[in-house]
């Protein structure tokens, strides 16, 4: 990680790993900090565009997070690259911050399969909070996904992606934005 990154998460940074058939029960991960850019996942914090990415499958989040800033996820914070399937999140989310996804929070490229959120999404964030069921921002492929949390969002809600630039298929929404 750079200067002034602080990536959070049973794993804070991977590129090229894979993680599988973990689950997180009354867990509790509180990140206070103001001054840095901050990628927070219950597994997995960030990957980034110069490695291969991150292969997570079948992981469970049933625990807390807070997190005052950055990019905040369910299941993983930031990934530029990676895939995410099977994994669903229970877990609350309680963000000051501008990104909160139910499985994660900000995908560039890659895809997010087979994945639910029960979770409640909102952002305290006053202008330009994004929130999505299954992510708060992407521009990759979101697919068979369900979100069954209520989103809340100053700024952009959606039950699946809040800001899209990618594809949606076959995913459906019963909670209420």
């Amino acid at each position: 990680p750079e200067n002034g990154q602080v990536f959070v998460g049973l794993f804070g940074y991977g590129n090229g790993c894979q993680i599988s058939n973990l689950s997180l029960k009354n867990s509790d991960i509180t990140v206070d900090v103001n001054d840095a850019a901050v990628s927070v996942g219950a597994i997995l914090g960030r990957t980034d565009e110069f490695g291969t990415g991150a292969i997570i499958t079948n992981c469970t989040n049933d625990g807390k997070i807070f997190a005052s800033t950055g990019s905040v996820g369910g299941i993983a914070g930031s990934f530029e690259k990676g895939i995410i399937t099977g994994c669903k999140n229970y877990g609350t989310i309680d963000a000051s911050t501008a990104a909160v996804g139910g499985i994660i929070s900000y995908l560039n490229d890659g895809a997010i399969t087979n994945c639910q959120n029960y979770s409640i999404i909102g952002s305290k964030a006053t202008i330009t909070s994004v929130c999505g069921g299954i992510a708060a921002s992407s521009g990759g492929n979101t697919e068979t996904c369900t979100n069954y949390g209520n989103i809340t969002s100053s700024y952009e809600a959606g039950g699946i992606v809040g800001s899209n630039w990618g594809l949606i298929a076959h995913c459906g929404n019963y909670g209420k934005i």
